[in-house]
């Protein structure tokens, strides 16, 4: 088997000493080993920072190739990975849509429900069945339901600041609506076991980069 190196980009939530991963793969690892056939480095499975690429509602996440069984084990702590130009053809290729940035990386089955995982294998891969035209439909029809329903309390438009980055940006009323209505999201754990927030918010965040791809690159990527 072949495995490309990407690279992990640690997110410690502001505590220098703290895996927030709880013992995951990108804890451990400042180097991981992506299975893919475009890989040049040869593995024999065995290798303890394997790693997959899969797909959710369109958008690309990272998982271990190895998952704890039955127990508590690693979960998504904020990490990110990223790699050459190689790494970028094979998640294009993976959503079908042109990519940048960085790749999450998760074990949590929730952020799961609903991925279609990419295998490659002996230098053949399938994938399952292209639902872009439907997440499409899908999103629209939240944002129509969304944009109903939130409440605009600014009349005029909102300097918004990354309080990460130091990067602002300007953002209509209507996009301070619901960039508030994702941090909501966030700030109050409404996801739980209900698929219906996870579709919510990348609802929100395709449409912010539809109408806002500056206020998407500074605020949310």
């Amino acid at each position: 088997m072949k495995a490309l190196p990407i690279q992990v980009h640690t997110s410690k939530h502001g505590l220098s000493d703290m895996d927030c991963t709880n013992g995951g793969v990108s804890g451990r690892h400042h180097t991981l080993l992506l299975i893919h056939e475009l890989g040049h480095i040869d593995i024999d499975g065995t290798e303890d920072n394997l790693v997959e690429l899969t797909t959710r509602m369109g958008h690309p996440i990272i998982v271990p190739h190895y998952k704890p069984k039955n127990v508590v084990g690693p979960m998504f702590g904020g990490n990110s990975a990223d790699g050459d130009s190689v790494f970028t053809k094979i998640v294009e290729k993976a959503i079908g849509t042109n990519f940048y940035g960085t790749v999450k990386i998760t074990t949590d089955l929730k952020l799961l429900n609903s991925t279609e995982v990419i295998h490659y294998k002996k230098k053949k891969f399938t994938k399952g069945v292209n639902m872009d035209k439907t997440i499409e439909q899908q999103e629209k029809a939240i944002m129509d339901r969304l944009l109903k329903e939130l409440t605009i309390y600014d009349k005029e438009d909102v300097k918004v600041k990354n309080e990460l980055s130091g990067e602002s940006v300007m953002l209509t009323p209507q996009q301070v609506a619901v960039y508030d209505y994702m941090n909501g999201l966030i700030s109050f754990n409404f996801f739980g076991n209900d698929e219906k927030y996870y579709q919510e918010y990348d609802a929100c965040k395709m449409w912010i980069l539809k109408h806002n791809p500056k206020a998407y690159s500074a605020l949310i990527d």
